[in-house]
């Protein structure tokens, strides 16, 4: 079968393998175009088109330019078809038919002739189809189309092979064949896996719990704790030791551990019930002094001194004595005699007359011991 380029008219002979592979697409070596070489299908060369061949009996002369790749390509066709195939498009780059000199053509049988053509057409019609159904089921979902901006889009007339920046609007198929690269050399082969060994090895040893130091944490917690509350009882202690719910625990710890609280002195709880100062009836000049005093305090308290100050009319200071348990009890009490809780204290004793200057007088009650400000005052 022969085909003929419509643009150069060059004549070129065409196998059905090669026009199925590339679905009727050529591309002439001569002038570059691609056409279909389906339609210009024809039985025999036509020796009337463009000089190609003389009359029948007369060989045509070669191409003059380069007819040794023809000749290759011719070759290399009829051996693997789809040698000549390119990747762009499936098309066929087809080169001039030789003739050889000296040799009529032939014409072919009509029946094969006829049969090769109607195949070839349905094969196109099938391909025709196909191409449709792909085109039709390739095609996106609304959702995934990709809105285009106008402004952007150029319109290019039919036919136009390039546009105004000068990009082909297809890629043209290279011609150069591809080169093998070699891929390396192919992985070595695992080798047997390790035999395992007939001992077991040892379990691992589990750590010791060490309950030594859980302990030793526990204990030094004790011991802050501890540490803590009695420096807390440290600075409490006066207020610690009037409490009378928390008095009798520590008394109760203090017999434990053989030790003895000390007595809480709060001058501030005792209370002058009556008082009086009047001329001494025994010594001339002098005063008797009467006072009568209880303890109101929830707990036992040690006698607290007893501090008389008399005044003048101004309101001046004359005088200032300090009297101790033994001096203003009528009955004389040991060191360690206290005050119960509600106990009254009758006071009586006797002062030198100071003269018409002093005209009032006050009672202060201090602890124990104390050299400071009285806690208290009676007048």
């Amino acid at each position: 079968m022969y085909t003929r380029c419509p643009h150069c008219r060059t004549l070129f002979r065409v196998h059905p393998q090669q026009l199925s592979a590339a679905r009727g697409r050529a591309r002439c070596s001569h002038c570059g175009q691609v056409f279909d070489a389906i339609e210009q299908l024809q039985s025999e060369p036509d020796t009337d088109e463009g000089g190609q061949q003389t009359a029948a009996g007369t060989p045509p002369q070669p191409p003059a330019e380069a007819p040794a790749p023809a000749a290759v390509s011719e070759a290399t066709t009829a051996e693997d078809p789809h040698l000549d195939t390119t990747l762009g498009g499936f098309e066929v780059e087809l080169g001039p038919a030789p003739v050889e000199q000296g040799v009529t053509l032939e014409p072919p049988d009509e029946s094969t002739l006829d049969a090769e053509l109607r195949r070839m057409a349905e094969f196109y019609e099938q391909t025709v189809e196909q191409s449709r159904e792909w085109s039709t089921a390739l095609t996106p979902p609304p959702a995934m189309e990709i809105p285009l901006d106008a402004d952007r889009l150029t319109l290019s007339p039919p036919g136009a092979d390039i546009h105004d920046d000068g990009r082909t609007t297809r890629e043209t198929p290279d011609d150069t064949p591809l080169a093998a690269t070699p891929v390396g050399p192919a992985p070595s082969r695992p080798g047997p896996p390790p035999q395992a060994s007939d001992e077991l090895p040892p379990p691992p040893k589990k750590r010791k719990k060490r309950r030594g130091g859980r302990a030793g944490w526990f204990i030094g917690v004790l011991l802050l704790l501890a540490a803590a509350l009695a420096q807390l009882a440290w600075f409490q202690r006066q207020r610690l030791l009037t409490d009378p719910r928390s008095r009798p625990l520590l008394e109760q710890l203090c017999e434990r551990f053989d030790c003895t609280l000390p007595p809480v002195s709060a001058p501030q709880r005792l209370k002058v019930l009556q008082r009086s100062v009047v001329g001494h009836p025994d010594r001339p000049g002098g005063l008797l002094i009467r006072l009568r005093f209880v303890n109101q305090a929830p707990f036992p308290q040690p006698y607290p001194l007893l501090q008389m100050t008399l005044f003048d009319r101004n309101g001046k200071p004359l005088g200032r004595r300090r009297f101790r348990p033994e001096q203003y009890l009528a009955t004389p009490v040991g060191d360690r005699s206290l005050l119960q809780p509600g106990q009254q204290v009758d006071v009586k004793m006797g002062l030198v007359d100071p003269g018409p200057a002093a005209t009032g007088f006050k009672f202060d009650f201090l602890p124990a011991g104390a050299t400071t400000a009285p806690a208290t005052t009676a007048h």
